[in-house]
């Protein structure tokens, strides 16, 4: 804006300021998940946006490569059904994850999402915007306007963010709090969406009803009317009305990815329309009442879960998730009856009809009486308005005979360059009777629709592929790849964006960590911790300079001294190391913490998610697990400047705390 440098300077400091809070341009550009970054809490989202401003600012392609890696990495880790983003406040890659979905989190992500729109007018945005509007969004507004959510749970309770965070209260503003008043941004950011111009002309993204006034690329005036019962049904028209001859210029009318078969015509006369997502794009001279009609697939559609939603499905209908609320349905949650899958085409959809109940109930946007196996019809609602009256809903639903989970590709990470060489292809599942084989498909397009190998099936989450088998691939060339999960109820794809690599058999391959699995005796992690950090087995992922114990500790020599506040060491660990497990130290606390908890060890994975802790809180010892709410057992008083060898171990649903080879607790 004003070309002084001193202001990019400034920019320059923040830059080098990351490095000491989420690395943000690092860990972009070595293409670490967003869930595994320093700072993966969604207060570091702004800070991936101000990543797009200094590639505006420098024209340097890491900021906008880093911005957008991590764009991705969100929208495939950590984006949940809803359209919303966090689980406890931040990433965690797991988007089936139960903890709270704050409000300001999803507004974050809606907020990155419309940069990522602009920097790449990727029509695939705009469909996340979609979602998150429709339903994380507005589900976090009561129907009455009266107040806004902290968390919009996918199942759960809906209440006031007053309620929820009631500690940020001050006199005379009870409910003014940082949901209560970044929300509103859910709706107010769809001016920065709905519609976009460029050189060309004008992009339109969103088909709700409305009237938008804008100006051509010539400058002439214009105006936009869409008539649309839009998200409710699928029959949307545009009226084009400029002021005066405007010449030339182009319209792009958004095409959704959910929609299977898009229909439209110009004035009546059919039009050929590209499948979604994408757009349908009509250069002309535009005339005052110029019509474009649209017709969108709204078929009901569902998508599998995993992990806390194994076994369970989410149903849409076009952009709105469909969830269950017991008033509506003559059964409670735990008699909910599974969904017959196979039989979707027949659900029925019933419209609400407000003025026909009574003022204080709110009625939702629509119904849809949807079969249930065992005959019965469960009624489900929109999103948006289930749980408006305080019941608890579900959108993850039952159901009969689901497909397998949707895989999650690992690696190799999204972007990598592929070269010469053994390649490990992996991806985020876990075997059982839901699953019989996968197989990998590499395609040249970003939807997998253009597929140019397939490999396998394997019954493991890996592919490992010599040079014989890369030879099948087009030399530097961007590829996508997915893996399709098979089972006895059919196959699910992975999760979207795709994963992209560069295959390039002349140069040297990106580097792949190495699979991390238990070892001999179930080992997964081993270090002595004498003299440096490094592991016996496993991998040290990050330590930071330490010094060692000088002074004599009896049979302990050398050990690794860490200074309490902000110094750890991590180690990486597999994906899925089992039910029962145990963990133990030799620690010496040369100061009990004052007023703040200190960390022995943590298998830490997401906020309130947390397999195991070892933790010094009021000047005991605890063994702790955070499962969206804490398990602990009782505190142990132990002395400064004495070693203590401190074991814990859980096994089924018990959890057991040691010290100096005694059992002292189970719970």
């Amino acid at each position: 804006l004003t070309g002084e440098s001193r202001y990019l300077a400034m920019a320059r400091e923040i830059e080098r300021d990351w490095e000491r809070a989420g690395d943000y341009l690092r860990t972009g550009l070595a293409r670490t998940e967003f869930f595994r970054t320093p700072r993966p809490r969604w207060e570091s989202l702004p800070s991936l946006q101000g990543l797009l401003e200094l590639w505006r600012v420098t024209g340097e392609a890491r900021y906008r490569e880093a911005f957008l890696h991590h764009w991705r990495s969100i929208a495939r880790f950590d984006r949940h059904n809803t359209g919303g983003f966090s689980s406890g406040e931040q990433a965690t890659g797991n988007p089936w994850n139960p903890a709270p979905i704050e409000t300001c989190c999803t507004v974050a992500w809606m907020a990155l999402s419309v940069d990522a729109l602009r920097l790449t007018g990727d029509p695939r945005v705009a469909d996340e915007l979609e979602l998150a509007l429709l339903n994380g969004g507005l589900g976090a507004q009561h129907p009455s306007g009266r107040w806004w959510t902290y968390n919009t749970p996918m199942d759960g309770v809906r209440e006031a963010s007053a309620h929820s965070i009631v500690f940020q209260a001050r006199a005379g503003t009870p409910e003014l709090n940082c949901c209560s008043v970044n929300a509103p941004r859910v709706l107010g950011s769809l001016a920065d969406w709905a519609v976009m111009r460029d050189a060309a002309g004008l992009t339109l993204n969103w088909h709700g009803p409305g009237e938008v006034t804008t100006v051509t690329p010539s400058g002439t005036r214009l105006r936009l009317r869409c008539e649309s019962p839009f998200p409710l049904q699928g029959r949307v028209s545009w009226t084009v009305e400029p002021e005066a001859a405007a010449g030339e210029f182009t319209l792009r009318f958004r095409v959704p990815g959910w929609s299977e078969k898009t229909t439209a015509a110009l004035n009546g006369e059919s039009l050929s329309v590209p499948r979604g997502p994408g757009y349908l794009e009509l250069r002309r001279t535009w005339a005052s009442g110029d019509r474009v009609d649209l017709a969108f697939n709204m078929r009901l559609r569902f998508v599998p879960g995993d992990r806390e939603a194994r076994g369970r499905v989410s149903v849409y209908r076009g952009p709105l998730l469909l969830a269950y609320d017991p008033r509506f349905n003559p059964f409670d949650e735990s008699a909910l009856p599974p969904l017959d899958l196979g039989r979707l085409g027949e659900a029925r959809v019933v419209a609400s009809a407000p003025a026909s109940r009574p003022a204080l109930t709110p009625a939702p946007w629509l119904w849809v009486d949807v079969p249930a196996a065992d005959g019965r019809v469960v009624r489900l609602c929109d999103f948006a308005s289930a749980g408006a009256t305080g019941l608890r809903y579900r959108s993850w639903l039952p159901a009969a005979a689901p497909p397998p989970p949707p895989p999650i590709p690992r690696a190799p990470a999204d972007g990598a360059t592929i070269g010469a060489g053994r390649t490990t292809f992996r991806w985020t599942s876990k075997p059982d009777a839901l699953l019989t084989n996968y197989l990998v498909v590499v395609a040249r397009d970003p939807e997998g629709r253009l597929p140019l190998a397939e490999f396998g099936p394997v019954a493991q989450p890996r592919l490992t592929l010599e040079d014989t088998a890369k030879q099948r691939l087009p030399a530097r060339t961007e590829l996508w790849w997915r893996v399709l999960a098979r089972g006895p109820n059919g196959e699910t794809p992975s999760q979207q964006p795709l994963a992209r690599f560069f295959y390039d058999p002349s140069a040297p391959s990106s580097p792949q960590d190495e699979e991390l699995a238990p070892g001999p005796e179930g080992i997964v992690v081993r270090a002595p911790l004498q003299k440096d950090a490094q592991p016996e087995y496993g991998r040290l992922e990050r330590g930071p300079e330490f010094s060692l114990v000088s002074e004599p500790a009896g049979a302990i020599t050398n050990a690794v001294r860490l200074n309490g506040r902000d110094q750890m060491l991590v180690y990486a660990l597999p994906e899925d190391f089992g039910e029962d497990y145990s963990a133990a130290v030799w620690v010496r606390v040369r100061e009990l913490p004052a007023g703040r908890i200190g960390q022995v060890l943590s298998l830490w994975a997401g906020g309130m998610d947390d397999p195991l802790r070892l933790t010094v809180d009021g000047g005991q010892l605890f063994a702790r697990i955070e499962a969206q709410k804490v398990f602990s057992t009782r505190g142990l008083s132990i002395q400064p400047g004495v070693w203590y060898h401190v074991a814990a171990v859980k096994a089924g649903a018990k959890l057991t705390l040691y010290l100096n080879g005694e059992a002292q607790q189970t719970i």
